[in-house]
């Protein structure tokens, strides 16, 4: 007898269902690239990676691109810090998982203090912060910033916020 060798491959069908595991939230960094990996299941629960993936997000809050990772993954840079319901559609599938968009390392930082006029002897708060590449504010970290006043000595008292002994006048 002939025989014959069928080979037969099956892919799955429209999405129905989209599935990550992000669920409980999806947490980036600004101006970082975080990758996510995206699958769908079809009708008959066939799964796939995910490759036709939009969201619901404005592209200042961040970019929704596919990774260089491989099939099923995609690559987020968030932009604007806050928090946000990611929504991925496909065919007629939509999943929606939080997004929490972390402060980016602060690339710049800045000092205020209260405008007025300042008399030898008086005390200055001054709150200190940074921004990221994205201009999100940063809080500072108290023990790896360091004051220096040439008017007199600083002491933190909270959170961004040191007092200014103005001692000497200049």
């Amino acid at each position: 007898g002939v025989f014959s060798v069928v080979s037969l491959t099956v892919s799955a069908g429209d999405a129905r269902q989209i599935i990550t595991d992000f669920d409980s939230g999806f947490d980036v960094e600004s101006g970082v690239e975080a990758d996510i990996f995206i699958q769908i299941s079809d009708s008959r629960g066939n799964l796939a990676p995910a490759e036709l993936v939009t969201t619901n997000l404005n592209e200042t809050v961040g970019e929704f691109v596919p990774s260089i990772a491989g099939r099923g993954y995609w690559t987020f840079t968030g932009n604007v810090s806050g928090q946000y319901s990611l929504t991925f559609y496909q065919d007629d599938a939509q999943h929606t998982i939080p997004l929490t968009v972390l402060p980016g390392q602060a690339v710049q930082i800045f000092g205020e203090i209260e405008n007025r006029d300042y008399k030898q002897g008086d005390i200055a708060l001054l709150r200190v912060y940074g921004v990221d590449i994205n201009n999100n504010k940063v809080a500072v970290e108290p023990e790896n910033t360091t004051i220096s006043c040439t008017s007199g000595p600083d002491s933190f008292i909270t959170s961004d916020t040191w007092e200014l002994d103005l001692s000497k006048s200049g």
